[in-house]
C-alpha cells in the first residue's frame, strides 16, 4: 500500500499492470459497486429528464447546479440535506440567487454569495438553464465557459457535468488528488495536504484551471491502461472519478473497509454499511 504509514492516507497502489485498492485488485473488491450506487444518487435520473414536463426538468437541472456550487468546502451529507430542503420550494424560489443563498446560510453557514454570478450565467444562456444542462452533456468546450464563473471554477464545473450524467471528464478534489498522487501521477502536495497560510489557518492550494486540466490529461491516459475504467474503448471519467472519491473518503472516514483491513478481515458487503451511505439528492 502507497504512502499510508507516513499519514498521507493513499490507498490505492499499482503493481504488475494491477490497480490495488488496499492490497486487493481493485476489481475484486466492492468498491466499484459502492462507486456506482453513489453516482446513481448524485445523477439526475435519466427518466426525468425524458419527462416531457419542463418545469419539472428545469427545477432538476436547477437544483443539481446549486447542489454542486454548495458542496465545495462543505460535509458531503449537509450539502445533500440542503438540497433535499430546497424540493420543498417552488421554482421561483431556487431561481432566485438571493433566497438561495439565503438558505445556504441558514444551513451551511455560507461566508459568501457563491450564487449570483453563476446564477446570472445561467438565466441569460439561451433556452436558460435546461438548454445549458442538456448542451453541456453533448458539448465538453462549455466547460470552459463555466470554469470562468467565481464559485464554479475546473472541479465544479467537472462535477455538475457528472451530474447531468456526462463520462467526459474527471471530477477532481482533495480526496481524487490525493489518492492519484499514490499511484504516481505528478500532483503537487499542496493540492492535498493543508499547508500554513500567513494568516496562520491552514488549507490546501487550488490548482489554476489549465493545472487542473493538464492533471486531468494525464490521468486519463494513465487509467487507460485499466479495464476497470475503460467503456467503449474511453476512460469512464465520471466512474473514475467515483472510484478514487470514495476509496480516499470512506477511508479517510475510517470506514468499515479501512478498519476491517486493518484488522487483517476482508468481506465482499463492507460498503454497504460503510460511512457513505446518504440519501440521493432527487429523489
Amino acid at each position: 500500500m502507497n504512502n499510508n504509514k507516513n499519514g498521507n492516507r493513499q490507498y490505492f497502489s499499482v503493481r504488475d499492470g494491477i490497480l490495488y485498492y488496499f492490497e486487493e485488485p481493485l476489481a475484486e473488491t466492492p468498491i466499484i459497486g459502492q462507486s456506482i450506487n453513489v453516482l446513481e444518487k448524485l445523477t439526475i435520473p435519466g427518466k426525468s429528464l425524458k419527462n416531457n414536463d419542463n418545469i419539472y426538468k428545469t427545477g432538476l437541472c436547477w437544483l443539481s447546479y446549486i447542489f454542486c456550487i454548495a458542496s465545495q468546502g462543505i460535509n458531503f451529507e449537509r450539502s445533500v440535506e440542503f438540497i433535499r430542503n430546497l424540493k420543498n420550494y417552488s421554482l421561483d424560489h431556487i431561481t432566485d440567487p438571493e433566497f438561495v443563498y439565503k438558505e445556504a446560510v441558514k444551513n451551511l453557514r455560507f461566508k459568501q454569495d457563491r450564487y449570483s454570478e453563476a446564477f446570472s450565467f445561467a438565466l441569460n444562456y439561451h433556452d436558460g438553464i435546461l438548454g445549458l444542462a442538456e448542451d453541456y452533456v453533448e458539448d465538453d468546450k462549455l466547460r470552459d465557459e463555466l470554469a470562468k464563473i467565481k464559485w464554479i471554477k475546473g472541479k465544479t464545473a467537472s462535477f455538475w457535468n457528472l451530474c447531468l450524467s456526462g463520462t467526459s471528464f474527471l471530477t477532481l478534489d482533495v480526496h481524487n488528488f490525493r489518492q492519484l498522487a499514490g499511484i504516481g501521477l505528478p500532483i503537487k502536495e499542496e493540492f492535498y495536504t493543508p499547508i500554513k497560510k500567513p494568516d496562520g489557518k491552514k488549507d490546501t492550494e487550488i490548482p489554476s484551471y489549465k493545472q487542473y486540466k493538464e492533471i486531468e490529461c494525464l490521468t486519463l491516459e494513465f487509467l487507460s491502461k485499466f479495464h476497470e475504467f475503460n467503456k467503449n474503448g474511453k476512460v469512464d471519467g465520471a466512474l473514475a472519478s467515483a472510484v478514487f472519491w470514495v476509496g480516499g473518503a470512506e477511508a479517510k472516514r475510517n470506514g468499515l473497509y479501512y478498519q476491517l483491513y486493518n484488522k487483517g478481515s476482508y468481506q465482499q458487503d463492507l460498503f454497504h454499511n460503510g460511512s457513505l451511505i446518504f440519501e440521493s439528492v432527487f429523489e
